[in-house]
């Protein structure tokens, strides 16, 4: 019998990170040294892995592509629970937002708003990114 899609693509994703030095267990990017002298003395941070909800690819293969880096440094089992412990009253806008999405593209299946975050995948854009706070990106 095949293995769940869940677990393929957590495997996959898992090597993945490690093998290009981004894992959050070890993060040893070879663009480290570049991106430091870009930061112009700005900290940096290395942002989370991808969430890979419980259920992803039971009904559907949805990835959301997120603009940041997904906030703290989180391996990928940790921030599935994170993003899977979400309510729908939740003051970050983006996930409300992504919620209603799901919610819209699940809904004949039944699940209810936060259900639906067991069924999808998210990355991030970015990887890194100075941790200043401040609103200009790294080249």
């Amino acid at each position: 019998m095949n293995a769940p899609l869940r677990e393929v693509k957590l495997h996959q994703l898992t090597h993945y990170y490690q093998e290009n030095g981004i894992s959050c267990d070890n993060f040893n990017c070879n663009h480290i040294l570049r991106c430091t002298e870009l930061a112009n003395g700005r900290p940096l941070m290395n942002g989370a892995e991808a969430h890979l909800g419980t259920h992803y690819g039971e009904i559907a293969k949805i990835l959301v592509l997120s603009l940041d880096t997904g906030g703290d440094a989180e391996n990928i089992n940790v921030r599935t629970e994170k993003i899977e412990a979400i309510v729908y009253e939740t003051e970050n806008q983006h996930m409300k937002g992504t919620i209603d999405i799901l919610f819209d593209l699940f809904s004949n299946y039944h699940l209810n708003k936060i259900d639906v975050l067991k069924h999808f995948s998210m990355t991030n854009a970015a990887k890194c990114s100075a941790a200043d706070n401040n609103a200009d990106k790294l080249p």
